[in-house]
């Protein structure tokens, strides 16, 4: 394979409507193969897809309110979850009974191979969760007594569709942007397909409440996984911008 050949694949990728940021992952991953095989990654510096790094938010304690609000049990009980654990997508999809210490009060992140799970970087962790997480667990387990899994589907299957739920969730409490369109060109404001409601943003707002909260950086960085400190700091950024002693300083300074 030449550069001629990669960079068709990257017109390629281009023309079938993927976002710049989705095009250089799959050229990164395209490089990882290279290297693995022990070749030379024939693409020059200039070559390289330029993409805006986007920053993600925090959810507002406003808007997780209203979240809820409008949730039923499930619901609830869902995105509590992920809210508490800071965990990602798969790990709430392959979370078992059996990773609740409901005397610890703790969610531990483990491996499942029988159900083809292994943590990202095979990075296990044990998370300590609140007491009121604990109590809709626990109630929970009360009515999922022969289940495996935490939040499976009604064939027991791990649930593949978290976002879609969290997306319809919202857009019944009227909590849409009305400003994001999908590539059909629908807005919305009239269809739950709102960006600014996903999963990942549970992540950001689990470290974003405990930073506040005093919690240290490297405590919060065991929490989530990371292996690096700049990835946990990533998460942070910008989170004291919007507190109460920031404001204070910032309507001190004018």
């Amino acid at each position: 394979m030449t550069r001629d050949d990669v960079l068709k694949y990257t017109d390629m990728l281009r023309d079938s409507g993927l976002t710049p940021r989705t095009i250089a992952n799959r050229l990164a991953f395209l490089k990882t193969f290279f290297k693995h095989f022990g070749l030379a990654w024939p693409m020059l510096k200039t070559d390289r897809v330029k993409f805006t790094e986007k920053t993600v938010e925090a959810y507002s304690l406003e808007d997780l309110k209203s979240l809820f609000a409008a949730a039923n049990q499930e619901e609830l009980e869902l995105f509590h979850f992920l809210l508490g654990t800071g965990v990602r997508e798969q790990e709430a999809m392959f979370a078992v009974w059996k990773d609740v210490d409901f005397n610890g009060s703790s969610f531990k992140v483990s491996e499942k191979l029988d159900l083809g799970f292994t943590p990202k970087d095979k990075e296990e962790g044990s998370i300590p969760i609140p007491d009121s997480l604990v109590a809709l667990l626990k109630a929970r387990r009360e009515r999922y007594s022969d289940t495996r899994l935490i939040f499976p589907l009604p064939d027991g299957k791990p649930n593949g569709h978290m976002l879609r739920t969290l997306q319809r969730l919202a857009h019944r409490a009227g909590l849409n942007c009305g400003g994001c369109y999908n590539r059909a060109g629908r807005c919305c404001k009239d269809k739950a397909i709102c960006h600014h409601w996903g999963l990942h943003r549970f992540r950001k707002t689990f470290a974003t409440m405990h930073h506040e909260a005093g919690v240290p950086v490297r405590t919060i960085q065991r929490w989530l996984r990371h292996s690096s400190l700049d990835t946990t700091l990533r998460y942070l950024a910008g989170s004291d911008d919007k507190n109460a002693k920031t404001r204070l300083k910032v309507n001190n300074s004018f």
